[in-house]
C-alpha cells in the first residue's frame, strides 16, 4: 500500500509540473549540445526547455523574451559586459523566478535560498547525473512536493581536477591518484590534454573520449586533466614534485592567460600541441572550409596561443587548388618542420591553424608519440602533423 501512495504521489508531481517551462539564457562560450541534452533530462520531470543565446537576441530584445517561461535560469559564467546591455530593456520586466548560475556569485529571486543555493551545486558541476537532480528537485519544487529528498545531494567536483571517462569516481584530485588507478607501464608515454571543465559539465566530452581513447589504441596513456585558465594548474597536477609526470601536453583551453601559460610550458619543458574547436560541422565540412578557423577562435586559440610559445606565427596563403608541386613543397616544409619541432602550414591547405609543437624539450619524444600522421578528434579542428 505505501509503494502504491508513493507510486501516486510521483505521478502526481509529475502531472503538476508538466506545465512548467523553463529557459536558459546563455554566452557564446555554452556548448549549444548542452541544451539538447538537458532537454532530454527535463521531460521526464515533465519540464520544457529552451535556450537562447545573448549574441543572437536583437538589439532592442524587450520583455517578451519571458513570455511563456515559468522560470528563467542564466548560464554567464563571464561576458556580463555583452549579457546586461543586451538585455537593459528585458530584464525590469522579468517577473518569473530566475537564478543567475555563476558559482562565485549566484543571484535569485522568487525561490527559496535553500533551493538555489541547492541548485546552483547541481548545475555548477554538470554532468548527467548533477542534472537528473537538478530538473528532479526543480519539478518536486514546482509541484509542492519535498523538494529536498527528490533526489540525491549534488556531487561537487573539485575546481581542478584530472578525468578520465573510464574511471568509476570519473576524476581525481592529484596525479598520484591518478597514475595508481591507472598503471602505467614505464615504457608508455603520457599525454596530457588540458580542456574547460566546462566540457565536463556540459556533457560535451565526445571529442575528449575520441582523442583519449586514440592515444590510447596508439599504446599511451591519456591524462585529461581541467582547471582554471587563470591560475598554475597544469604545472601543479602535471610536476606536484618539480619533475614533469607528462611527456607531452595538449592545450584544447582558450589561451586568456599567456604570460601565466607561458612560464607553466617553460618550467614543464615538455612539448605541447596547441588544439582548437571547428563548431561548423565535422571533417568533411572543415576541409572544405576556405578558412577552416572561426574569427572569433583567433584571438583566443592562434594570436594568444603564439604570445605563449605554443604556436608559430603563421600567415594563412592563398588558398589554391593543390597541384603535385605544392604537395611536394608541403612534404618537405613538413620533413623540415619535424626537425625544427615546428609543423607549417603549406599552399593548398584550408587551414590556417596551428599544430605546433612547443619548442621546448626533445622532439624525439613528440615523434615518437604522435606517429604515424593522424586527425586530432571529432570536435576539435583537425590539425594535422608530421613527425
Amino acid at each position: 500500500m505505501a509503494k502504491l501512495l508513493s507510486m501516486l504521489s510521483m505521478l502526481l508531481l509529475s502531472t503538476l509540473a508538466q506545465a512548467a517551462s523553463v529557459l536558459f539564457i546563455a554566452t557564446s562560450n555554452v556548448p549549444p549540445g548542452k541544451f539538447r541534452q538537458l532537454a532530454d533530462i527535463a521531460r521526464p520531470n515533465g519540464i520544457h526547455v529552451e535556450a537562447r543565446y545573448v549574441h543572437r537576441l536583437p538589439a532592442d530584445v524587450d520583455g517578451g523574451l519571458w513570455r511563456g517561461a515559468d522560470l528563467v535560469f542564466f548560464d554567464v559564467t563571464y561576458q556580463m559586459d555583452d549579457v546586461l546591455p543586451r538585455l537593459a530593456r528585458a530584464l525590469p520586466e522579468l517577473g518569473q523566478p530566475h537564478l543567475w548560475l555563476p558559482e562565485v556569485r549566484p543571484q535569485w529571486q522568487g525561490m527559496p535560498d535553500e533551493l538555489a543555493r541547492r541548485l546552483v551545486d547541481y548545475y555548477a558541476s554538470g554532468g548527467r547525473h548533477n542534472f537528473e537532480g537538478f530538473f528532479a528537485t526543480l519539478a518536486a519544487w514546482r509541484a509542492g512536493g519535498d523538494w529536498r529528498r527528490a533526489a540525491d545531494d549534488p556531487v561537487v567536483f573539485p575546481k581542478a581536477a584530472i578525468w578520465h571517462p573510464a574511471a568509476p569516481q570519473g576524476v581525481f584530485a592529484d596525479a598520484a591518484a591518478f597514475l595508481a588507478w591507472k598503471k602505467p607501464r614505464p615504457e608508455q608515454p603520457i599525454v596530457a590534454i588540458v580542456f574547460h571543465q566546462q566540457h565536463l559539465a556540459a556533457m560535451q566530452t565526445a571529442y575528449l573520449e575520441t582523442l583519449i581513447a586514440a592515444i590510447e589504441r596508439k599504446g599511451g596513456v591519456a591524462m585529461p586533466i581541467y582547471g582554471s585558465m587563470l591560475e598554475n594548474v597544469v604545472e601543479r597536477l602535471l610536476a606536484p614534485s618539480g619533475k614533469p609526470l607528462a611527456d607531452v601536453v595538449i592545450n584544447a583551453q582558450i589561451m586568456i592567460n599567456p604570460d601565466g601559460r607561458k612560464k607553466e610550458f617553460e618550467t614543464l619543458g615538455i612539448p605541447v600541441v596547441q588544439a582548437m574547436p571547428y563548431r561548423k560541422g565535422d571533417e568533411a565540412a572543415w576541409a572544405a572550409d576556405p578558412q577552416g578557423v572561426s574569427l572569433m577562435d583567433v584571438p583566443f586559440y592562434l594570436a594568444q596561443a603564439e604570445y605563449a610559445g605554443v604556436a608559430d606565427i603563421q600567415v594563412p596563403p592563398r588558398r589554391v587548388k593543390a597541384t603535385s608541386r605544392s604537395r611536394r613543397s608541403c612534404r618537405r616544409s613538413r620533413r623540415s618542420s619535424a626537425r625544427r619541432s615546428i609543423s607549417r602550414v603549406c599552399k593548398g591547405s584550408p587551414m590556417p591553424t596551428s599544430a605546433s609543437l612547443f619548442s621546448f624539450g626533445t622532439i624525439r619524444r613528440a615523434r615518437r608519440i604522435f606517429r604515424p600522421p593522424s586527425s586530432m578528434c571529432q570536435g576539435v579542428s583537425k590539425q594535422r602533423w608530421q613527425l
